[in-house]
């Protein structure tokens, strides 16, 4: 009987232990230098995401890699390859780009974020959600001009308004050379939503927003280290 017991015993413990095995098995990679070779130092939940902190031991930096139910990111994001040239003086980033940065800021802030939302008679660049749900109006509404485009974008977002009234609608510009032509038809194309709209600069405030987030993210993954370290509970 007691032998029995100890085995069972010892079954019941190797399913619990292969279940926090199976939890931190995931394909994680150093954003830095790409490496599996990685040390899990801490976990938390924050938000919607389960977040895990790991050092390289390759190149000894830290990160976060968040999981969540449809997304998965990393803070800092993975490096890319340079694919503009240095002399292309029309705009810094690219539109897919600033994509991702609008994601990771819309992700660390907590919300459900969608590319390429819409119905069969528009699609949006990105939006913001409170839950994880097709069926869910988006709260906020981002479209992202990086050529001649801007009449069709704000018609985008002046549909989104008529049919979800989101909280927030805004327009990211990657040169600043759009900005009048949006003001123009804001003012007499599309007066409904006027007040509405907000112009935003790709590189000084989106770029801007998405390295605080990060320097937070960081910031609190650093406070949790500390906690972790003495075991405290918060």
């Amino acid at each position: 009987m007691f032998i029995l017991h100890s085995v069972m015993y010892n079954m019941h413990d190797q399913i619990y232990i292969n279940k926090i095995l199976l939890k931190f098995i995931i394909m994680v990679k150093c954003p830095f230098c790409n490496s599996e070779d990685l040390t899990f130092i801490s976990s938390w939940k924050y938000s919607a995401f389960d977040v895990y902190r790991y050092k390289c031991n390759k190149c000894g930096n830290k990160f976060n890699y968040y999981k969540g139910k449809n997304t998965e990111f990393y803070i800092p994001k993975p490096k890319v390859q340079e694919t503009k040239k240095i002399e292309d003086k029309e705009f810094n980033y690219g539109h897919e780009e600033v994509k991702s940065w609008l994601q990771e800021i819309g992700e660390v802030l907590g919300y459900y974020t969608y590319p390429e939302f819409g119905d069969e008679q528009y699609r949006f660049d990105i939006v913001y959600k409170l839950f994880n749900s097709e069926k869910q109006p988006p709260v906020a509404v981002f479209e992202v001009v990086d050529s001649n485009t801007v009449d069709n974008s704000l018609s985008r977002l002046f549909y989104a308004y008529r049919t979800y009234r989101p909280k927030g609608l805004y327009l990211i510009v990657l040169d600043n050379k759009y900005q009048e032509r949006a003001k123009k038809l804001l003012e007499n194309t599309y007066p409904e939503i006027k007040d509405k709209v907000e112009i935003l600069d790709a590189n000084k405030e989106i770029n801007k927003s998405r390295k605080v987030n990060i320097f937070l993210a960081d910031l609190f993954s650093s406070f949790m280290d500390f906690y972790n370290c003495f075991n405290i509970n918060i």
